[in-house]
């Protein structure tokens, strides 16, 4: 009876350990301050490239997965990727399949997943077979520590494939089928930029795209699997005949996806400027290098904004770095997932806590849309004066402002603005401005729930 106790109090102890240290501790470790956050002006930032590279928008479902399959199997020298997570499925068994082919091949391959995929004991097999393989390199940052539970907050959130210095892919979404499949019961609606120069020189955002890439790699919060033992051995024998026959009835299953002859620059648009910005590599708060980028492009707008990101929680750290008073676009837009289609109940519930207050500040001049169509929206985009176009992995919320890995393209080309646009309508065509959907479209069970969970999340949008 008496050890029972002692156990109970133990892991009481423990989870107040947690609880203080990986999570309220963060509410109060100081932001940076705006003077010290980096100057990353579109104009003068040593990352933008000039004119030479050309951008093509991926959207929608099925071009996602063809890109990704046709860009790793035509891979000659090399493959660098980055990922937050890889859910099981089709689409998981595509993608290793499709990196162990190209290992085969003698592609050299670099590949970075977040640490919350090693810490899923399902996934141990994968990352055994990935590394025993001679070409591929294998590395998860910031892998969980249950002594140190800070470390579960700064994730690495980017998506990133790079295949042969050539092409650059980044965009929002994960490797799993509710990014990929168009008959998945709830579709993740996202999209992809392709990023393409066959002869980039210093100034091409594709070696802006290698060097971060170096950087991630060589981060002292990643973790090496590159010692292999002989029991790992075993599983990754077994792991990578399983991927393998996997792999060849998904080739049969999905014929129309693989052996393409496709050349992406008779589909690309020219641009004038492009420029990858990037948080900081560091833990706890960072510097938030991406969302200063695009407050300062928010503040220099003059026609029009169009914001659109799964959910929009801008807490009043973030608001520190952008003044709403200087925001003069004549119009202003945001599109984001309605509470009912919201798929993150925390961050659905952050995002209760602004509507009114994010309709006030548009006013007059556009609309707060809210979608409702099948899925959920989970691409993150912005649009300003129909010339410049920004995409990657970037929330309009505060985790990927302080405390995520997070990347993201600015364009600066009219045509792919304007292709750009003509999506974004699609999408607005399946949405309501906030509160003008018809009472059959909204969900009041999820909306109360989202509602009630939001008194207790305003204590912790540090964590939304």
């Amino acid at each position: 009876m008496k050890s029972k106790k002692i156990i109970r109090k133990l892991i009481l102890a423990y989870i107040t350990y947690f609880l203080v240290a990986g999570i309220i501790a963060f509410g109060f470790l100081p932001v940076p301050g705006v003077e010290s956050a980096v100057d990353n002006s579109f104009d003068e930032s040593v990352s933008v490239s000039n004119g030479q590279d050309e951008a093509l928008l991926l959207e929608g479902l099925e071009i996602g997965k063809l890109a990704r399959v046709n860009l790793i199997e035509n891979a000659e020298e090399s493959l660098d990727i980055a990922y937050y997570m890889v859910h099981k499925g089709d689409a998981a068994d595509i993608f290793y399949g499709q990196i162990l082919d190209a290992a085969d091949r003698g592609v050299q391959v670099r590949l970075i997943l977040d640490g919350m995929y090693s810490a899923q004991p399902q996934n141990r097999s994968y990352i055994y077979a990935l590394t025993s393989h001679e070409n591929i390199k294998f590395k998860t940052y910031e892998p969980i520590n249950p002594l140190r539970p800070w470390t579960v907050q700064n994730r690495l959130h980017d998506k990133i494939v790079i295949t042969d210095g050539n092409y650059a892919l980044i965009s929002g979404r994960n490797i799993g089928d509710k990014y990929f499949d168009p008959d998945i019961e709830t579709p993740s609606i996202d999209r992809d930029v392709l990023l393409v120069n066959e002869e980039p020189g210093a100034d091409s955002v594709l070696t802006q795209f290698d060097d971060y890439y170096d950087k991630l790699w060589e981060s002292e919060f990643n973790k090496d699997y590159s010692d292999m033992r002989v029991r790992r051995e075993r599983l990754a024998q077994r792991r990578t005949k399983k991927i393998n026959n996997s792999h060849q009835e998904l080739q049969d299953k999905y014929s129309e996806l693989f052996g393409q002859d496709l050349d992406w620059q008779d589909y690309s648009y020219p641009t004038d400027q492009v420029m990858l910005v990037h948080n900081p590599l560091e833990r706890f708060n960072k510097e938030p290098q991406v969302w200063q980028v695009l407050a300062e492009l928010f503040v220099e707008a003059e026609d029009s904004i169009m914001a659109q990101s799964p959910y929009i929680i801008p807490t009043d750290q973030m608001l520190e770095f952008l003044n709403l008073d200087q925001i003069t676009a004549d119009e202003v837009n945001l599109l984001t997932n309605s509470l009912t289609n919201s798929s993150n109940l925390f961050a659905g519930s952050g995002y209760s806590l602004f509507q009114d207050d994010l309709k006030d500040f548009i006013g007059d001049r556009g609309k707060l849309y809210e979608y409702y169509n099948n899925g959920s929206i989970h691409a993150k985009s912005y649009i300003i004066d129909e010339r410049i176009s920004a995409i990657g992995s970037f929330n309009l919320d505060h985790r990927s402002t302080f405390l995520s890995t997070e990347t993201m393209v600015i364009i600066d080309s009219e045509p792919f603005a304007k292709n750009f646009s003509t999506q974004i309508d699609g999408l607005i065509d399946q949405s309501y401005p906030y509160l003008t959907a018809p009472e059959e479209e909204v969900s009041t069970a999820k909306e109360i729930s989202l509602r009630g969970v939001s008194y207790f999340s305003r204590f912790f949008k540090f964590m939304l």
